[in-house]
């Protein structure tokens, strides 16, 4: 998922002699996807954890599919990246700046809720199903978001192994440009062959699912949007917007169908989403840097919570639903819905009260740790830089 410090807010820039400064503002509809990715991937994990009990799906299996939301979180996480850090590649005195600012933003809130859910688990939730988790490798996969077989203590952390991976990939960029992305490129190819020739790599082909080239169309979108001083003609972002969620929800129904309705169903599934999502954010950046669009702020702010949110919400639906059965509670759409909500006010109050008070302490801390890259100089220009960035 889309993960960026509070200090990289996605920001129009301009050009001052030859430098890039970044304008007040961000890019509210970015912040607002990323709410609608998270919570995309809520009512989905409602659907899983609450339809067992039902017998059926809540909410007529609308949200079935509800996973590729992470499909938007990954597209979003290449073009965020790769607008906040497009000044910095093959710039290596910004390394550690960018490694301090990608692991202390990940790591702290994961530690959290993998130490909450090591205590959970210890103490016999879950039974002794859950007991293979509490495996001292399995711990340290979980807390340093490594390759296992198994689930991860936190469940939804699975997804940050493939951003660790991209997040490295990009550092090597920063290092060598040339380098970085021709391994990137590689690392594309070969997830491409991989998946088109259908090929069982068993445990080895880890890093080589479908989902990894979402990146890659983020990437290009953050490309194609580089200037940020580019205007684009409303009628081509709003189309642009309409083809992209049309793909999206075409991905998701195709999702839900039996994967023996057609061969590489997932794949074709898959590839919608992504390119949907790219379209998307191809749509929205026209159109509110035309000014002609205006994003609730309470979306905005959800978004800026979106990776407490993405982080915290599986945990607490799943001890909700386990509470509701001792309670005798029967589920129902409106338990379902609301226990969807209590997983996202969660997420917004350990935002609050946790993760934004220790961002803050990091930020605070990163002077005295790293030397930060104004001390070298001031760094050399590159036309159509971009600055940016999404609490992520």
């Amino acid at each position: 998922m889309a993960i960026v410090t509070p200090s990289d807010r996605i920001a129009t820039v301009r050009r001052q002699g030859s430098d890039w400064s970044p304008k007040p503002g961000k890019l509210a509809s970015i912040e607002a996807l990323r709410a609608a990715a998270a919570v995309l991937v809520i009512l989905f994990h409602a659907t899983v954890i609450f339809a067992p009990a039902m017998g059926r799906a809540p909410f007529g299996g609308l949200f079935d599919a509800g996973n590729r939301g992470v499909d938007l979180f990954f597209v979003l996480s290449g073009f965020i990246i790769a607008t906040v850090h497009r000044a910095d590649l093959g710039q290596p005195r910004r390394l550690a700046s960018y490694l301090f600012n990608r692991v202390t933003r990940i790591y702290p809130a994961v530690w959290i809720m993998t130490a909450f859910a090591l205590a959970l688990y210890a103490s016999g939730f879950g039974g002794a199903d859950k007991a293979a988790k509490l495996a001292p490798d399995a711990i340290a996969a979980s807390a340093l978001l490594l390759p296992q077989t198994l689930t991860p203590l936190v469940n939804v952390t699975w997804t940050l192994t493939y951003e660790v991976a991209f997040y490295a990939l990009f550092a090597l960029a920063i290092v060598n440009r040339r380098v970085g992305f021709g391994l990137f490129a590689l690392w594309q190819l070969a997830t491409l062959v991989v998946n088109v020739g259908d090929l069982d790599l068993g445990g080895g082909g880890y890093y080589l699912r479908p989902l990894c080239l979402d990146f890659s169309v983020g990437l290009i979108v953050a490309w194609l949007v580089r200037d940020p001083g580019a205007r684009f003609a409303t009628g081509w972002s709003r189309l642009s917007l309409l083809l992209g969620v049309a793909a999206f929800v075409a991905g998701m129904t195709l999702s839900g169908r039996p994967a023996s309705d057609a061969p590489g169903l997932g794949a074709i599934a898959g590839a919608f989403c992504a390119l949907g999502s790219g379209a998307i954010i191809l749509g929205l950046v026209g159109l509110e840097r035309g000014g002609k669009l205006r994003v609730p702020s309470a979306l905005v702010s959800l978004g800026g919570a979106s990776y407490a949110v993405y982080l915290v919400h599986f945990s607490v639906m799943t001890v909700a639903g386990v509470v509701l059965v001792k309670l005798h509670v029967a589920p129902t759409n409106l338990v379902c819905l609301a226990a969807a909500a209590t997983g996202v006010l969660a997420g917004v109050a350990f935002d609050r009260t946790i993760d934004r008070p220790l961002q803050r302490l990091v930020r605070a801390s990163k002077a005295r740790i790293i030397r930060s890259p104004a001390r070298f100089g001031p760094a050399r220009s590159m036309p159509n830089a971009t600055t940016a960035g999404s609490r992520r």
